[in-house]
C-alpha cells in the first residue's frame, strides 16, 4: 500500500483530505483508508446506513481498499489493546506514507486517535513488540488538518486539489445522513447545515489561496524535511502540479 489514510470515523478522511486521496488514486498509487470505528454513536444515522454511505464514497475516490478496526466510536484509544490493533494493521498493510489527525482536534476520538497511530507509528517497527509480524517502518507521518480547538496550526504543505474538489464533495454528499441533505428525517446538527458545507469549500479556497490554486488541502509534518537540490527543489515547486 502507497498510502494509508487513519480517521477515528467513516468520512473524516473524506472531510480532511478527501481530494488528496482522489488525487493520489488518480496517479496511480494505491491508497485505502482505515476508520477506528464505525461511527455507530452518531446523532444521525445507523451504523448499517453509513456502511453503504462509506461504500459509496470509497468508490468515489477510487480506493484500492478500506478497512474497518471497529475500535468503538467514543471509546478509540481507551483500551490498551487498541495501539496493537494499529500495530498489525501497518504491518499488515506496509503503507510508505501515512496520514491522520493532528493533536488538539475538538473530537476527543480525533485527539486520541492521533496519539493511537503516532505511538503504532513508531513501534510497528521495533522487533520487541510481537504481533506475529515483520516489523516495518513506514516512510512519514503527516497530520491533516481538522477541526481543532482555536487557530489551526501552520501547515507544512498544501495541496492543490483543483481538478478532485468536486470528487470530494461528491464523496461527501454520499454520506446522506450526515452532511447537508434536505430530504433527510433527523436531529438537525453543525455538521448536518448548509453552512458547514459552505464553510468546507471557503476552507479549501483558503487553503487553495495560499499557493495559488483554486482548492487546497493542509497538511502537517512533525520533522525537519531534508532538501539535497534546493533550487531544483524550488524549481519544481513554483511550477504548477509539482
Amino acid at each position: 500500500m502507497d498510502v494509508l489514510a487513519i480517521g477515528a470515523h467513516p468520512d473524516d478522511c473524506e472531510l480532511f483530505m478527501g481530494g488528496t486521496l482522489a488525487k493520489l488514486s488518480d496517479l496511480g498509487y494505491q491508497v485505502a483508508i482505515a476508520d477506528l470505528s464505525r461511527g455507530e454513536r452518531a446523532s444521525r444515522g445507523t451504523p448499517e446506513a453509513r456502511r453503504q454511505e462509506t461504500e459509496r464514497a470509497s468508490e468515489i475516490l477510487g480506493l484500492a481498499r478500506r478497512i474497518s478496526l471497529d475500535l468503538g466510536d467514543t471509546q478509540i484509544g481507551l483500551d490498551p489493546e487498541h495501539r496493537t490493533h494499529v500495530i498489525r494493521l501497518l504491518r499488515a498493510e506496509r503503507p510508505s506514507l501515512i496520514f491522520t489527525h493532528g493533536a488538539d482536534e475538538r473530537h476527543p476520538d480525533h485527539d486520541r486517535a492521533h496519539r493511537l497511530v503516532r505511538e503504532a507509528f513508531f513501534l510497528a517497527h521495533v522487533a520487541g513488540v510481537e504481533t506475529g509480524q515483520e516489523p516495518f517502518e513506514p516512510a512519514a507521518l503527516i497530520e491533516f488538518l481538522g477541526d481543532t480547538l482555536g487557530v489551526d496550526p501552520t501547515p507544512s504543505f498544501v495541496v492543490a486539489i483543483n481538478e478532485t474538489f468536486s470528487r470530494k464533495m461528491d464523496a461527501l454528499r454520499a454520506y446522506k445522513s450526515q452532511f447537508y441533505n434536505p430530504e433527510f428525517i433527523g436531529p438537525d446538527t453543525w455538521h448536518s447545515s448548509k453552512g458547514y458545507f459552505e464553510q468546507i469549500e471557503a476552507r479549501a479556497r483558503y487553503w487553495g489561496s495560499l499557493i495559488g490554486e483554486n482548492f487546497g488541502e493542509a497538511f502537517r509534518y512533525r520533522g525537519t524535511l531534508a532538501i539535497r537540490d534546493p533550487v531544483g527543489f524550488f524549481r519544481n515547486a513554483a511550477a504548477k502540479g509539482a
